[in-house]
């Protein structure tokens, strides 16, 4: 397909196969679809227990999920750089959006005192992986 010039279309159908399985991945880690306005009404507790999984789901979606599925996405489309990087790119970007609204919505939250110990784990954890991404492969050093 790719070859016949129809790289868009093979990335397309690519991403949707592979959606399922980034989906399903995500979900047994642990890591639930919320938006930055769920995040903000979640009681203090349940807040905590998100964090811990979000923390935990963050480091396995950067460091293994992610460059796995680059390296595939490289493989399939072996020779055709743009095709890999524009599939790997729609697949990537829904997800990580998702992943980075939970901390969107704790940054923005009301921070009280209990809480605030919590927080600073979210900004410790985005800035550890942000000093070990490689910005021009999307891997992890």
């Amino acid at each position: 397909m790719v070859g016949a010039r129809f790289g868009k279309e093979c990335a397309h159908v690519y991403n949707s196969c592979r959606r399922d399985f980034l989906e399903e991945s995500i979900s047994r880690l642990g890591l639930k679809k919320l938006s930055s306005e769920e995040v903000q009404k979640m009681a203090c507790s349940d807040l905590e227990d998100e964090i811990e999984k979000w923390i935990k789901g963050m480091n396995v979606a950067l460091k293994i999920l992610f460059p796995s599925e680059r390296r595939l996405c490289d493989w399939i489309f072996f020779g055709l750089s743009v095709a890999a990087d524009l599939s790997f790119m729609e697949f990537y970007r829904g997800i990580a959006i998702q992943l980075l609204n939970f901390a969107d919505g704790v940054a923005i939250s009301s921070i009280s005192p209990e809480r605030l110990f919590k927080v600073l784990d979210v900004f410790e954890c985005l800035r550890d992986l942000m000093l070990e991404f490689d910005e021009e492969r999307c891997f992890f050093r």
